[in-house]
């Protein structure tokens, strides 16, 4: 059904099939917005080529703070808020933290996989300068920090370098034997370990042995019952290293 319709612009007469629609052309609709000062709702728009685009909703964004490489980034997804700004950063934060984030947090990640699955690959290794660069980014934990307090005050030869120093493969341990010793230390909370990318604590303890030994390393691990400066001692003259 065609109807006649006066346009509110210029005045003229013009066919339309939508009755709504109050104007000839975009430029009547410009021009009488500019006229007025007012915008218009949507409704008015009905039956004008190239309104579509004039309308276009607008989408809010979210400024996120990145949790593996700690840069900014912009998000359209409320639920990517804790998030990471890429499948990259995702694998790394996993792989720092011993951890899988939140699903929610996946959503508008290219590549990712949804529900309970793991973002890693199977046999997929981050590379040692993407891992370094989350790590230079992290805090020491209070553990790590006990342990390198009971060193300093007993004089004990062993460094942090858990914020990325050192490497073996892809493993960074927590410290290290500065006397030219081949030792490293890991220390860690038993209850964030239960879960390692599907391993338990002793899953996750023979990996990293097996990797230091076949570079003639020597690693000790450390729970927090056992980061007291007599277990510390005892535990290292046990093992011929103090």
């Amino acid at each position: 059904m065609i109807h006649k319709i006066n346009c509110l612009n210029c005045g003229k007469e013009h066919n339309a099939k939508n009755k709504r629609t109050k104007y000839c052309s975009l430029t009547c609709h410009l021009n009488y917005e500019w006229k007025t000062g007012k915008r218009k709702t949507s409704q008015k728009f009905h039956g004008i080529k190239g309104m579509k685009h004039k309308i276009k909703k607008q989408i809010k964004m979210y400024q996120v703070i990145c949790k593996g490489c700690g840069n900014k980034f912009e998000t359209k997804d409320k639920r990517r808020i804790n998030g990471c700004c890429s499948l990259s950063c995702v694998r790394a934060y996993e792989h720092r933290v011993g951890i899988r984030i939140r699903p929610e947090n996946y959503h508008g990640i290219k590549g990712m996989h949804q529900g309970n699955q793991t973002s890693f690959k199977k046999g997929r290794k981050a590379p040692i300068e993407e891992l370094r660069k989350m790590l230079k980014q992290r805090n020491k934990s209070c553990l790590e920090k006990k342990f390198e307090e009971i060193c300093n005050k007993n004089n004990l030869p062993y460094k942090f370098v858990g914020n990325g120093d050192f490497f073996i493969e892809n493993k960074c341990p927590d410290f290290i034997n500065i006397n030219g010793e081949k030792i490293a230390i890991e220390v860690y909370y038993s209850r964030y370990k239960k879960t390692i990318k599907d391993k338990n604590i002793d899953e996750w303890k023979k990996e990293r042995e097996e990797t230091f030994t076949n570079y003639g390393w020597k690693i000790l691990f450390f729970d927090e019952t056992e980061v007291e400066e007599n277990m510390i001692k005892q535990k290292l003259s046990e093992a011929g290293v103090d």
